[in-house]
Formats: structure tokens, sequence, C-alpha cells
């Protein structure tokens, strides 16, 4: 089942994007839809929390699908970081400029927060939360609310399938323990 934020409204659908979701769509002018992708790494929380938080780690584990053209992505991560980048689709096909702030980073519960934007996609709120499931292994969570108007449905499949692609690169980045320079 797909839950769906229809303004304050929620709208539960079996069928996916349907005719009347459309209709619904276009009378309440705002969707928003959630994804939430889930893994086990096998590396510590703290381990993977000092690489989430690093340039070079969002640039290995988007690389393929997505690449980033800017010159103010910063090295590491903290609250406020701002950038505008060009982005691109197998590397090949040029998508918009997008827009991402870290509006919250909570070092004692691992988690970080973006705001983000551009191109088709409105608002892509974007909530990356480590969790300890014991030495040797942690709960990766990518939770993402995107809201894109009518395009809305098909940015969410997107998202599903390029976070569960950037969730096997952080498991290939583990077997390389974390050797990426």
């Amino acid at each position: 089942m797909l839950e769906v934020l229809c303004k304050s409204q929620i709208v539960n659908l079996t069928f996916g994007y349907t005719p009347g979701f459309i209709l619904q769509a276009r009378l309440l002018g705002r969707i928003t839809m959630r994804a939430v992708i889930t893994t086990v790494l096998d590396t510590s929380a703290g381990k993977a929390w000092e690489n989430v938080q690093l340039r070079k780690t969002m640039l290995y584990i988007c690389e393929g699908l997505l690449s980033f053209k800017t010159h103010n992505l910063p090295e590491r991560f903290v609250i406020g970081s701002e950038a505008q980048c060009k982005i691109w689709f197998f590397n090949i096909l040029p998508g918009w400029e997008h827009n991402w702030r870290i509006s919250n980073i909570d070092q004692n519960r691992m988690i970080i927060d973006s705001e983000e934007h551009g191109g088709l996609v409105k608002r892509w709120h974007h909530l990356i939360k480590i969790e300890t499931l014991d030495n040797e292994q942690c709960t990766y969570i990518d939770d993402i609310d995107i809201e894109a108007g009518l395009a809305t449905p098909l940015v969410w499949l997107w998202a599903n399938v390029f976070y569960r692609y950037r969730h096997w690169r952080w498991k290939k980045l583990i077997k390389l323990e974390f050797s990426i320079d």
C-alpha cells in the first residue's frame, strides 16, 4: 500500500497511480510522497557515521546513476552547508540545477537532515539516520519526503530506485574498507 499526503489528508492507494489520484492532486494542488529505504550495513555505526558526513562518500555512493557538477560541495557536511550543482543522470544525461542545504546534524543521534529542491522537485526533504545494531553492524536509513507536483509519483519511483542503488554502493564501499581516495 502506498501512503500519500495531499495537503493535510492522507490517502491510501492500493493500486498506485490512478486517474482518481491525478484528479485529486489537481484539486488539492499539492502532493507529497515519502520513501523510506533501510538496510543493514556490516560496519560499526561509528564508522558509517564518520563516512556519511564526507563529500567523497556521497559522490561514491551516487556514482553511476547520478553525478554532480559543482565547485562548492564541502569536504565535510556541517549544519548550514549549502551547494548548488548541476545534476547528470548516468553521467551523460543533463538534469537540472539542484540546491541543497544541511538543516540539521545531530552527532549524538547520528542524523543528517537536508532540504533540497530544483528542476521538477519543489521540495526534497532528506533525513539520513544511522542506528547501532551491535559493534559490527548498523542500520542505515534514508527517509525522503518528496513534492514535485504531478510528477511526484515518478520522482518517488526514481527515489526508490536511486536510494536502493546507494545502499548497494554503501555495501561495496564497506568491502573496500572505505578506501576510495
